[in-house]
């Protein structure tokens, strides 16, 4: 048996660690990362499998899901998601591994720790643990960066390489952006590989799968069968320009804090009153209520100490950092076939990301594993530090630290509901409503997947059209006739609320109907019945 064991490659034990890791520590907080119940929701009902940003994520996480649902069905359905994507981060991270080991040429305890700082990172943490789409394409990423940081690509690399690039586009659109990575190697290995055929095979190949899943699924499944809106519902909302940041200062403050983010949850910020007027000063536009409620019970000291223990986390970066940039010449000179492709990959999706929602900690997740595999693996290149006797060491110590301030700080609270603002929002609601009430929402955003997720009831937005007026006026009174409620959530924000700021107003002095307060947490909620009903 023990020889059996020491057979096993080392991939699997890394994988198995780290699965069972994420499996205790699942967390059921869906408003942080604002899609989740969507997402949930389409899993569920077997709806909106194909959204042309990540195209290949529903679908196969639908047929999984269906499959663990079969397997276990007493597991809340949401942790059979989140069991989903812990399986696509824990492969990404036996590749993470693979390179601090075979590329790097680390020693195996060092690969370990070094690959427990890219597990333990927040970003990566909390997406291997919660129901999101940026696993799988993270995955087919760091695959190709592993084949390109071989000293030369051969021709039987070049399939992998095609099929994996395919990939990581269908399960998200911006992955795109690693074509020059791949180039670079194509023409850096031509006198191993001739670069016009290995690159024109890489093209068709991708085009063929690429391209071709996005007609047969956009025409022929999604019904977008001419050209005006076949380009619509591919570029969807990048279509829209409240996505993009133009350059300003402000936008690498965003930037910074957004990456900061994806390596550290920093949810222990709201309970230090000083960062949380920057913070809320900062993102204004941003509704931050959740991050403050998920932390409220989080002592101060705690919060202060964590602050500290961060502080010492992005000085040990910083100081990494610093080293590498004074030996540039050397690491990407001497070991340019490791680095050149790590840096060119931070190069260009930090340049992108940068104008695309900057401060949003999940486009920051791929540019987190690959600073952390060159920092660490080319400072582990580079000539010993006389203060640290054995390297290993360096990556413990950040893995500890992460650890203690995205657990503490971060994870713990999330792993409670009861420390989800928007559920605590509509719990009270999800409690008492029936399939023949109405819930109106004066702003939808989260509130209505989380309703239609614990409710049976008839779930709209306040309406702006005067045919949905009519409609819905209609429907109230039906649903009052029949002796049902309806539930009206007042509350707005400068975001996401509707427009017809005096519909709700009407509805609750409409005359033969009585209005209750039914005094609920967080958001006020208002319960009209017919008058003289109980």
């Amino acid at each position: 048996m023990k020889s059996f064991l020491l057979k096993v490659p080392d991939t699997v034990y890394v994988f198995l660690f780290f699965f069972i890791f994420f499996a205790f520590n699942l967390t059921s907080n869906f408003s942080g990362p604002h899609d989740s119940m969507s997402y949930l929701l389409g899993f569920i009902k077997g709806g909106d499998l194909f959204p042309p940003h990540h195209l290949l994520y529903h679908i196969t996480t639908y047929g999984v899901f269906r499959f663990l649902s079969f397997i276990f069905p007493h597991i809340p359905d949401y942790h059979l998601v989140e069991i989903s994507d812990a399986i696509w981060g824990c492969l990404a991270l036996t590749v993470v591994y693979r390179i601090f080991l075979h590329r790097i040429q680390m020693e195996k305890k060092e690969a370990f720790f070094s690959t427990c700082v890219v597990a333990f990172s927040f970003g990566i943490w909390f997406y291997c643990s919660n129901i999101e789409v940026y696993m799988p394409p993270l995955f087919f990423l760091i695959s190709i960066l592993y084949i390109c940081m071989k000293p030369a690509l051969q021709r039987k690399d070049i399939l992998p390489l095609a099929l994996l690039y395919s990939l990581s586009i269908l399960f998200h659109q911006a992955n795109v952006l690693i074509t020059p990575v791949i180039a670079w190697k194509l023409w850096a290995s031509r006198k191993q590989t001739p670069f016009l055929p290995s690159a024109i095979r890489i093209a068709l190949i991708s085009a063929l799968l690429v391209g071709g899943l996005y007609v047969i699924i956009g025409w022929g499944v999604e019904g977008q069968s001419n050209f005006k809106d076949f380009y619509a519902w591919l570029r969807g909302y990048t279509l829209q320009s409240n996505y993009w940041f133009p350059l300003a200062f402000g936008t690498l403050i965003r930037a910074l804090i957004g990456w900061g983010h994806a390596i550290v949850g920093g949810h222990f910020a709201f309970r230090v009153a000083p960062l949380q007027a920057m913070i809320n000063k900062l993102f204004f536009y941003h509704n931050l209520d959740d991050e403050v409620y998920l932390v409220r019970n989080l002592p101060q000291g705690v919060a202060l100490l964590l602050l500290l223990l961060t502080a010492a986390l992005l000085a040990t970066l910083l100081f990494l950092l610093i080293r590498v940039l004074l030996n540039a010449r050397t690491i990407f000179g001497k070991y340019g076939y490791l680095f050149i492709p790590l840096g060119m990959f931070l190069i260009i999706y930090t340049a992108f990301f940068f104008f695309w929602m900057p401060e949003n900690l999940e486009f920051w997740i791929p540019q987190t594993a690959v600073l952390w595999a060159l920092l660490l693996g080319a400072n582990r290149l580079l000539p010993p530090l006389r203060i640290v006797k054995k390297y290993y060491l360096v990556p413990a110590g950040l893995t500890l630290l992460l650890l203690i301030v995205n657990y503490v700080g971060s994870i713990h609270w999330m792993k409670d509901i009861e420390n989800d603002s928007v559920y605590i929002k509509i719990k009270q609601v999800k409690q008492t409503a029936s399939p023949g009430d109405i819930i109106i929402l004066h702003d939808p955003w989260l509130l209505d997947d989380f309703l239609s997720y614990y409710t049976p009831s008839y779930i709209t937005p306040v309406p702006g059209e005067p045919q949905k007026i009519t409609a819905l006026n209609a429907r109230i009174h039906t649903c009052l006739d029949k002796g049902d409620k309806i539930y009206l959530f007042t509350e707005g924000s400068m975001m996401h609320s509707s427009g017809n700021l005096g519909y709700m107003d009407s509805l609750m002095h409409s005359p033969g109907v009585q209005v209750t307060d039914l005094h609920n947490p967080l958001t006020p909620v208002m319960i009209m019945t017919r008058a003289g009903s109980r």
